[in-house]
């Protein structure tokens, strides 16, 4: 029986689909050629064909193993289905051992093979059933997730949706602390045993600095503020880069327009539950940027000063103003960065290195007092 593939979409193709995924009849699977569409928006391109390489091997299964053949499982089976799939895959095919947990969940255990290409099967099923949820495709809980932590995701996910005032610090004193979870981390049906995720963060003090001086080599004709003042802000605050491309100016301003930025944080579902500090040279750039490039793909041509005068007349929500705008007046996002200027930098300086390698503990870029000095 062949197996499940998948080719880039051609130039001179009219669809917008990155990936064309094919059955093992050489037939259009569309679930698996949507995954590769909406995963593009939130991976690189190179992590998304890594987790379609990891994901084929299991559809291919799921369709030619005789027991999964006769018991009519499908990928869109009932969740509890697709777990016990996952499972006989995990046991049968990849050699692993299985142990049922206390709480629910499944307790794996690597016999052979990577570890690594075990962890990105488990993170590819658990981000095609999401999006397949998301889009509609999939009636059901993510089958990759505990079912007591979908459940809390969905309610989670309904509150954010109320227009309430983002929840203080802890330390502010201001409001209760929080109750800290009593269950595990991670919310993955399948765990790996001694699991501990380390990010791979290249711990160069020189990398900002490269960076940097890739980024001069580019032809950035219209946004060379925006794009190194993004990148600042990545290395000074060790935040995500959707976290940095998604500051709004209200996230700025309602602490002071000074050194702090509200920022929502991974889970918080666009709640800004998370302070991201910099030093005042990321001010001067901020405050230069907003007033010197940012205004002309501003729709409304406002400088910082006019947003903050129509804002204390309650005439505009700053909530609702980007921070960083793209050529377009519309939001940056992590792709469009990555795209149009990280990945061209490495590129001019000659090395490889991924936007969230730049995630280390808050550091200045070039040491304080490069502006005044630069």
């Amino acid at each position: 029986m062949k197996s499940y593939w998948f080719t880039p979409r051609p130039k001179e193709a009219e669809h917008h689909h990155p990936f064309l995924v094919f059955d093992s009849s050489d037939r259009l699977h569309l679930p698996l050629t949507i995954f590769g569409k909406e995963a593009i928006h939130r991976l690189s391109p190179t992590t998304v064909q890594t987790y379609l390489h990891a994901l084929l091997p299991f559809f291919t299964w799921l369709d030619s193993d005789v027991w999964q053949v006769r018991a009519g499982v499908r990928w869109d089976a009932p969740p509890r289905q697709v777990r016990q799939a996952v499972e006989d895959y995990l046991v049968s095919k990849l050699r692993c051992k299985v142990q049922l947990h206390q709480q629910g969940w499944r307790l794996v255990s690597i016999m052979t093979g990577a570890r690594s290409s075990l962890q990105i099967l488990l993170s590819a099923l658990k981000m095609f059933y999401q999006i397949m949820a998301t889009r509609g495709l999939y009636p059901f809980l993510n089958p990759l997730v505990e079912p007591a932590s979908a459940t809390v995701a969905t309610v989670e996910a309904r509150l954010a949706q109320n227009d309430e005032a983002p929840r203080m610090p802890d330390r502010s004193g201001v409001e209760a602390p929080q109750k800290k979870p009593t269950h595990r981390l991670s919310d993955h049906y399948f765990q790996l045993k001694h699991e501990e995720w380390i990010p791979q963060i290249l711990d160069d003090p020189k990398l900002p600095a490269l960076i940097l001086q890739g980024g001069k080599q580019l032809p950035l004709k219209y946004t060379r503020q925006r794009d190194e003042m993004v990148t600042w802000l990545l290395f000074e605050t060790g935040a995500r880069i959707s976290e940095v491309t998604g500051l709004m100016l209200g996230d700025w301003v309602s602490l002071g327009a000074h050194t702090q930025a509200r920022a929502f944080n991974k889970g918080s579902f666009g709640r800004r539950t998370k302070v991201l500090s910099f030093h005042q040279d990321m001010v001067v750039l901020l405050r230069r940027y907003f007033d010197q490039e940012r205004i002309r793909f501003d729709q409304r041509g406002y400088t910082l000063d006019d947003y903050l005068l129509q804002a204390s007349h309650q005439h505009v929500d700053l909530q609702g103003v980007p921070l960083f705008l793209t050529a377009q007046g519309t939001q940056l996002t992590p792709k469009q960065y990555r795209e149009h200027y990280w990945n061209p930098a490495c590129q001019a300086i000659g090395i490889e290195a991924d936007v969230h390698q730049a995630r280390a503990p808050a550091r200045h870029p070039l040491g304080p007092g490069y502006l005044r000095d630069g």
